[in-house]
Protein backbone atom coordinates (compact mmCIF):
# COMPACT_ATOMS: atom_id res chain seq x y z
CA UNK A 1 0.00 0.00 0.00
CA UNK A 2 1.30 3.58 -0.92
CA UNK A 3 0.94 5.59 2.22
CA UNK A 4 2.00 8.71 0.47
CA UNK A 5 -0.48 8.45 -2.60
CA UNK A 6 -2.91 11.14 -0.68
CA UNK A 7 -0.28 13.94 0.05
CA UNK A 8 0.46 14.25 -3.79
CA UNK A 9 -3.36 14.37 -4.54
CA UNK A 10 -3.10 17.92 -2.53
CA UNK A 11 -0.58 19.39 -3.94
CA UNK A 12 -1.40 23.03 -5.74
CA UNK A 13 -0.24 23.77 -9.18
CA UNK A 14 0.57 27.03 -10.26
CA UNK A 15 -2.38 28.47 -12.13
CA UNK A 16 -1.17 28.38 -15.82
CA UNK A 17 -0.33 31.74 -17.70
CA UNK A 18 -2.40 33.25 -20.54
CA UNK A 19 -1.47 35.84 -22.93
CA UNK A 20 -3.58 39.17 -23.70
CA UNK A 21 -3.80 40.04 -27.18
CA UNK A 22 -5.65 43.59 -28.22
CA UNK A 23 -6.70 42.97 -32.08
CA UNK A 24 -6.19 46.05 -33.88
CA UNK A 25 -5.17 45.85 -37.70
CA UNK A 26 -3.00 43.75 -36.01
CA UNK A 27 -2.47 41.77 -32.91
CA UNK A 28 -0.43 43.64 -29.81
CA UNK A 29 0.57 42.00 -26.99
CA UNK A 30 -0.27 43.29 -23.73
CA UNK A 31 1.25 41.23 -21.28
CA UNK A 32 0.42 38.02 -19.54
CA UNK A 33 -1.87 36.79 -16.96
CA UNK A 34 -2.05 34.36 -14.22
CA UNK A 35 -5.62 32.71 -13.90
CA UNK A 36 -7.09 29.05 -13.95
CA UNK A 37 -9.60 29.83 -16.89
CA UNK A 38 -10.06 31.92 -19.85
CA UNK A 39 -13.10 33.69 -18.03
CA UNK A 40 -11.00 34.47 -15.15
CA UNK A 41 -8.10 35.60 -17.12
CA UNK A 42 -10.07 38.17 -19.11
CA UNK A 43 -11.12 39.47 -15.98
CA UNK A 44 -7.40 40.22 -14.23
CA UNK A 45 -6.83 41.13 -17.70
CA UNK A 46 -9.43 44.30 -17.90
CA UNK A 47 -8.27 45.39 -14.53
CA UNK A 48 -4.65 45.16 -15.03
CA UNK A 49 -4.54 46.92 -18.10
CA UNK A 50 -7.18 49.11 -17.62
CA UNK A 51 -9.52 48.27 -20.48
CA UNK A 52 -12.66 50.36 -21.87
CA UNK A 53 -15.54 48.24 -23.01
CA UNK A 54 -14.31 49.07 -26.76
CA UNK A 55 -11.56 47.36 -25.95
CA UNK A 56 -12.72 44.54 -24.15
CA UNK A 57 -14.78 43.06 -27.14
CA UNK A 58 -11.35 42.84 -29.44
CA UNK A 59 -9.86 41.03 -26.33
CA UNK A 60 -8.15 37.88 -27.39
CA UNK A 61 -6.37 35.16 -24.28
CA UNK A 62 -4.17 32.55 -25.10
CA UNK A 63 -2.74 30.16 -23.00
CA UNK A 64 0.67 30.25 -22.93
CA UNK A 65 3.10 26.96 -23.88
Amino acid sequence: MNYLAPMYTTILRPAPKKSVIIIRSRGEYLGSVEAPDRERAEAVAIKQFALDDDQRSRLLIRERL
